[in-house]
């Protein structure tokens, strides 16, 4: 730094308390110094203050930069000033600004990161975490997803240097519940990561009933179902509905959404859509915007709900009223912020193109999951460009399967594409709807002519749902294996033994399928029943494979 300048300074503080004040303040604001805030955080009138950036800018420490800017002429320069006051002179000085920066936003919202660093210099750690927790809330909603992250650690960092208290704990709590909210959105359900937040919070706050532990729990359930461990999931759910008596009407519907969900994954279709039904009509008269606050799993739970009364509509045969109820979460989904919004449409679409591959409308679900791939890349949600390139695979081994191919060159394609997903989602820990997956590629080896691979394939998924209790496709993995036998007891034990299961889930699309294949394989004496099945049927439904399979009896 040039000696001229240094003395500037040093002569101007020197002759004036006044200046030395200003100096002293706009040093601490940082690169570029606002008059207007200059003036609300000095005991000094506009007049005097308008005189010292007159007189400093004339002396050239400072220097102006546009309308009511200046900066200091010199980078060493400000800092030379900023330590020209003791440390505690410069703490109130640092709470000063960020008062001011606070108070004089025009729209309710500073520029919350550097409100931040002043009470962070202040050692006003409570407001300083605060601060960082709204500029992560104002990064995220703009889908800056690694710059609030960042944000939350700061604010971590600031609560930890508080003295242990529970009014300490409870902050931690909210600042945990934020970094594995984001955790789970960047990398997906099975992130260990959110996990080690919430399971973190769970300590904190021990049995505690309140908004906290209901916080945390809706976080935590998505990860255990996920990974497989729905009987955890299932115990969380269960135990914060005994926790619901004093919350609000819409956590119990929110909950129940929940409970029915896994009631799906389960395989438990008639008592799900009971529970999914209700909670639906009880959320239609409710307001569930403020659900938005209090909810840390990615997917939110009225959209998801809508998504699994679609899917248990049409697993019991009502395709119908699964698009009317699909078409709810994609409008739910476009009222919600980021990124609870656009995760969970990409939730929604994934379930609907399943659905929609199962029915035989292979192009629109190819639609659909393009579009999750094209959310995915956008939003930087890794989880759902690859679930859409997984359910991709799923998708289009499905046509020439269901078209008679039986090339084996022809189908090879499909078959290795199908296993690198099966392999990646065992590795990766990701049980949910890797049923789907492993049946798909069990009857992509079946049409190769590979039987053995298929039921070992078969084999493995069923023992997979006996581990998880992960039972949402096992009529249809059974109906699958039974066309991997020669023997004819096996067959029709494997096909009795789906046709039972689905009857007894509720699941009357894999009944049906059942049926056909009994019919299929056994002939006449198996007619009425697929008849039977057929009639049960909701009036008005009319897909491809539906279609295909009511052609089977005329």
């Amino acid at each position: 730094m040039p000696d001229t300048l240094y003395d500037a300074l040093i002569a101007r503080v020197r002759s004036s308390t006044k200046a030395r004040v200003v100096v002293e303040a706009a040093a601490l604001t940082g690169g570029l110094i606002d008059r207007g805030l200059i003036r609300s955080v000095v005991d000094l009138d506009r007049g005097e203050v308008d005189a010292i950036f007159d007189e400093l800018t004339r002396g050239r420490v400072l220097q102006a930069v546009g309308k009511n800017r200046w900066r200091f002429h010199h980078e060493l320069l400000r800092e030379v000033a900023a330590e020209l006051s003791p440390p505690s002179v410069q703490r109130r000085l640092h709470i000063r600004i960020a008062d001011a920066l606070v108070a004089g936003a025009a729209d309710g919202t500073p520029e919350w990161p550097q409100v931040a660093h002043h009470y962070e210099k202040a050692q006003r750690f409570d407001e300083a975490a605060s601060a960082y927790q709204k500029a992560s809330i104002n990064a995220r909603q703009r889908g800056a997803l690694i710059e609030s992250q960042n944000h939350l650690a700061r604010a971590l960092e600031n609560v930890e240097r508080l003295p242990a208290s529970h009014a300490r704990d409870l902050h931690e709590v909210d600042i945990r519940l934020e970094r594995g909210f984001l955790s789970s959105t960047a990398t997906g359900h099975a992130s260990a990561e959110a996990a080690a937040e919430f399971e973190r919070c769970l300590q904190l706050i021990s049995d505690e009933p309140g908004l906290a532990l209901y916080a945390t729990f809706s976080g935590l359930w998505s990860y255990y179902a996920t990974r497989g461990d729905l009987r955890r999931a299932t115990q969380l759910v269960e135990a914060l509905r005994l926790r619901l008596a004093d919350m609000p009407d819409w956590y119990r519907a929110a909950t129940d959404a929940v409970f029915g969900s896994l009631a799906v994954f389960r395989g438990e279709f008639d008592s799900a859509r009971a529970i999914l039904e209700a909670a639906a009509l009880a959320v239609e008269s409710l307001d569930s915007a403020e659900i938005e606050g209090a909810w840390f799993a990615p997917n939110d739970p009225v959209a998801g709900m809508y998504t699994f009364v679609g899917f248990t509509r049409f697993i019991q045969g009502d395709l119908a009223g699964a698009e009317e109820s699909f078409t709810k979460m994609e409008r739910r989904c476009q009222t919600l912020p980021f990124p609870h919004g656009p995760f969970t449409l990409c939730y929604g679409h994934t379930i609907e193109s399943l659905i929609r591959t199962e029915a035989g409308q292979t192009d629109r679900a190819a639609q659909l999951l393009g579009d999750v791939a094209a959310i995915g890349q956008q939003a930087g949600f890794d989880e759902w460009v690859m679930i859409a390139a997984s359910a991709g695979a799923n998708t289009s081994s499905r046509s020439p399967v269901a078209g008679g191919a039986r090339d084996p060159a022809a189908l090879e394609e499909h078959i290795q594409n199908l296993t690198v997903v099966v392999e990646a989602w065992r590795a990766a820990e990701l049980i949910s709807f890797l049923c789907w997956y492993d049946a798909a590629l069990a009857q992509t080896l079946l049409a190769a002519g590979r039987k053995e691979e298929a039921r070992d394939r078969v084999d493995l998924a069923l023992q997979m749902a006996q581990e998880t209790d992960w039972h949402i496709y096992d009529a249809e993995l059974l109906r699958i294996r039974a066309q991997t036998h020669d023997c004819a007891d096996a067959v029709e034990a494997d096909l009795r033994a789906a046709l039972e299961l689905a009857r007894r889930q509720g699941a009357l699309v894999f009944e049906l399928r059942a049926a056909a294949d009994a019919f299929r394989w056994g002939g006449e004496p198996h007619r009425a029943e697929l008849l039977a099945v057929l009639d049960r049927f909701p009036a008005g439904q009319d897909w491809p494979d539906l279609a295909r399979l009511r052609s089977l009896v005329g």
